[in-house]
């Protein structure tokens, strides 16, 4: 990942330890390339739903979606490859039938890492994680864009893999669009420990503290 991009999620987690809110995560891009299915996860020991096979124990989808192949227009794009070949895999579209809508992805466990290939993003499109039913983050369009150095406007030639480390625990993925659409594949999810970004926080965290304690 270029060093710019860790920078900020560096910088974006920092700001949110430093506010005290319980909502703080890591939130960093880059995968590996699956062509024709797009990027899968770099992380090791997850649980994959690619949406070409059948869902993994335990997990299940309700809600507006539909999983569907290739694009149509005005209503969903096929998340790009990054090498030649048409991506011709299956992947989840919200909504579906209507022109707003959600789906939560119940995963029959607790977790605090998902990662997920995102195409087209757009503005109004919104990823919540929930545990209990109360949600514990949230992460808009807006956000990944600017992560993704592109703009929120639903570019069908970009599609950028999300990984969300050191999340609150949680047991369900909510995926919404005000609006037509939301793509993503190659969903994974696991617990892991804590990663190196928020090690390196902690360290930083650490020395501010000796700092202003010399300072005293």
């Amino acid at each position: 990942m270029p060093r710019s991009l860790m920078n900020r999620s560096l910088i974006a987690a920092a700001a949110v330890l430093a506010a005290g809110t319980l909502q703080a995560a890591t939130v960093t891009t880059g995968g590996s390339a699956n062509d024709p299915n797009g990027e899968v996860t770099s992380v090791a020991g997850t649980t994959t739903i690619d949406f070409d096979s059948a869902l993994p124990s335990g997990v299940s989808h309700t809600g507006s979606y539909g999983i569907v192949s290739g694009s149509s227009s005005g209503l969903y794009a096929a998340p790009p490859n990054s090498g030649p070949n048409a991506n011709t895999s299956d992947y989840l579209t919200v909504p579906s039938g209507q022109s707003s809508g959600s789906v939560d992805i119940a995963l029959g466990g607790d977790y605090n890492y998902y990662g997920f290939y995102w195409g087209s993003i757009d503005a109004y499109n919104t990823v919540s994680f929930l545990n209990g039913g109360s949600e514990v983050f949230s992460f808009t369009g807006t956000q990944a864009a600017a992560l993704a150095a592109t703009s929120p406007t639903g570019t069908q030639s970009l599609a950028t893999y999300f990984n969300f480390f050191d999340l609150p625990l949680f047991d369900t993925v909510r995926m919404t669009s005000t609006n037509y659409a939301f793509e993503t594949d190659n969903h994974a999810y696991v617990n892991v420990p804590l990663p190196a970004t928020a090690a390196l926080l902690g360290i930083g965290l650490i020395g501010l503290g000796l700092a202003r304690r010399k300072q005293g």
